[in-house]
């Protein structure tokens, strides 16, 4: 840069700046942050139901790793961190599956969408046969419909005093 002012140039010169913004980068850039990348980038997996920090995430690494969205490879990685209900349902439930990274992405954002809706109104059904019967055995009663049914009944009138027996080792192995 010094050689350069002493010729006239000015300190403003765009070169200047862009030959430093070079030579910074080739200095301190770490030349494995792509190989990194791309095994973060293999291992990477959706985990709980949170889609869009995996998609996030996968788009930052796939940037990292040097990928560009359209690469055939960067579809087949997306979809192997993806749980497989999730991939089967984006299938099963597409005329057509997605050909490209970005419609994947935006069928998952959708079903993980659907999932989630699915689960939220399955909750609201009553309680499996067997955790039904489990309550009946600890003497949990079910309140009216603005309780919910799985919660224990703590009131002292609710147990039969001297008359709770504790599970046995068959069912405490079966819970």
């Amino acid at each position: 840069m010094n050689d350069r002012k002493s010729t006239g140039r000015l300190v403003t010169f765009e070169s200047h700046w862009k030959d430093f913004e070079k030579a910074f980068k080739d200095t301190f850039t770490d030349i494995a942050e792509s190989v990194k990348a791309e095994n973060d980038l293999k291992s990477l997996k959706m985990t709980s139901s949170d889609i869009d920090s995996y998609i996030a995430t996968f788009a930052k690494l796939l940037k990292m790793a040097g990928y560009t969205e359209t690469e055939h490879g960067s579809l087949e990685l997306f979809k192997k961190g993806l749980p497989t209900g999730l991939n089967i349902r984006i299938i099963n439930n597409s005329v057509m599956p997605p050909s490209t990274l970005r419609g994947w992405i935006e069928a998952a954002h959708t079903e993980q969408l659907k999932y989630l809706q699915t689960l939220e109104f399955s909750n609201k059904k009553k309680p499996s046969p067997q955790a039904l019967a489990l309550a009946k055995r600890l003497g949990v009663r079910s309140h009216g419909n603005n309780h919910d049914p799985n919660a224990m009944d703590v009131d002292s009138g609710n147990f039969n005093h001297g008359g709770f027996t504790p599970l046995s080792d068959e069912e405490k192995q079966k819970l």
